[in-house]
């Protein structure tokens, strides 16, 4: 069986959605005659903040069905210290453009460098080992791909953007160590890419932007989602929607908030708005509380574990989605693990591409661009459910299946198959 290492700074147990990509790799590959190395950091369990104390912080090398997980130690880095007092933000800049800086040069730099020699030393020791996937953000990962590359010329090297990096259009960096900055990284983003035998990312719009700035040419992996759910009709006679996750800048909930508080003027207030796990940034999280401005019926909470934000998933009727502005072509993880779940989708406003079509071809949800089209679609969801009657809509399931976790990771491991045959 052909061995791969998979670099991924983020992996469970830590609570991120970056690590669930890795996490369904090493599901899944087995089943297509691959055997994925996972080389990771410590995380404590659920963890949600990358600068937490760790309870423990030693190298552990663990075999699962299928796979084996290594997990090595994380460094503690000043920059991290300081990056939480607001104060001094400006100087965690000045350390991050040295650390971009220096990596050139001694990799050790990175607080992670540990990566690095741990797959170089996977790699002498396992002749079996054909490839290594290295999956940013953090971009600097490419990095160590780049290296091991030089260092082993006949390795597959894949690097796999779940972001764009210096074609992302929505970071304009401020100041001139910003600027400075971005410009380090567009170099090396052209450099830790230059010896790669090709690269995936989560869409095809990105793949085609990232293509066309590094000069390589790449394949779409989506995210995917895991498994089906069948869910069950509630009962109550009242409609409770459900978000889940960041909200960004780019983002618009003006519309459903205004569509519910004017149904609710009239209708006793029946309709609900749950807005789970909105704090990562916590500009938008202020935005958004006083657009609700006191409002009962919109219910605002942090992160919280897997087990209660599927309580809430579990008591709901609804699952919101919103577009996120200048990302065409994108079909965010958020889509599709709401496509698995089973409830009936309201995206609005609605992103006029990828994510529309999915929805109506995926027959998973209505769609609404102005807070009358909003209200519409709200207020017959309401009084079905008043009338004892289910909402819940008939999923073209056969269409869905290509978004399946494990049908991308099929995609994947021929992928690999393919470059080891040429």
């Amino acid at each position: 069986m052909k061995k791969v290492i998979i670099l991924s700074y983020f992996f469970p147990p830590a609570n991120f959605v970056g690590a669930e990509r890795a996490a369904f790799w090493a599901k899944y590959l087995k089943e297509f005659d691959i055997y994925p190395i996972i080389i990771t950091r410590c995380w404590n369990d659920n963890e949600t903040d990358v600068f937490s104390q760790l309870k423990s912080n030693n190298y552990k090398r663990e075999n699962y069905d299928g796979y084996e997980v290594i997990r090595l130690p994380i460094k503690t880095k000043l920059r991290n210290i300081l990056s939480k007092i607001p104060m001094i933000k400006s100087l965690t800049k000045i350390l991050t453009l040295w650390e971009v800086l220096w990596s050139n040069f001694f990799i050790t730099s990175l607080h992670y460098s540990n990566f690095y020699f741990e797959a170089k030393k996977v790699i002498i020791d396992d002749k079996e080992v054909i490839g290594v996937i290295a999956s940013g953000r953090p971009f600097n990962l490419f990095q160590i791909g780049y290296k091991l590359k030089k260092k082993f010329p006949n390795l597959i090297w894949i690097p796999d953007y779940r972001d764009e990096w210096s074609t992302n259009t929505n970071h304009n960096p401020k100041g001139l160590i910003g600027l400075m900055l971005k410009k380090f990284e567009s170099r090396n983003e052209l450099k830790w890419t230059s010896n790669a035998n090709t690269f995936i990312s989560v869409s095809s719009s990105l793949v085609k932007n990232i293509s066309s700035y590094i000069k390589l040419s790449g394949v779409e992996i989506l995210n995917g989602y895991n498994k089906l759910h069948q869910p069950e009709d509630s009962k109550k006679n009242q409609l409770d929607l459900v978000y889940t996750g960041t909200v960004y800048p780019y983002q618009n909930f003006e519309i459903i908030i205004n569509a519910i508080k004017n149904i609710n003027k009239n209708n006793s207030d029946k309709i609900k708005l749950h807005l789970i796990g909105i704090n990562t940034i916590p500009k938008e999280k202020e935005k958004l509380i006083n657009l609700i401005n006191n409002d009962k019926n919109f219910y605002v909470k942090d992160r919280v574990n897997k087990k209660l934000l599927q309580h809430y998933i579990d008591k709901s009727d609804v699952l919101f989605l919103t577009s996120y502005e200048h990302n065409k072509g994108w079909y965010p993880v958020k889509m599709l693990e709401y496509y698995a779940l089973g409830k009936p989708i309201l995206l609005c406003p609605s992103d006029l591409d990828t994510m529309e079509e999915f929805i109506l071809n995926s027959n998973s949800g209505l769609i609404a661009n102005t807070i009358e089209e909003c209200k519409s679609i709200l207020f017959n969801w309401l009084r079905e459910k008043e009338k004892g009657k289910s909402i819940l809509m008939n999923r073209n399931l056969d269409f869905g299946e290509n978004y399946s976790r494990r049908t991308q990771t099929k995609k994947l491991a021929s992928l690999f198959n393919n470059i080891a045959h040429e």
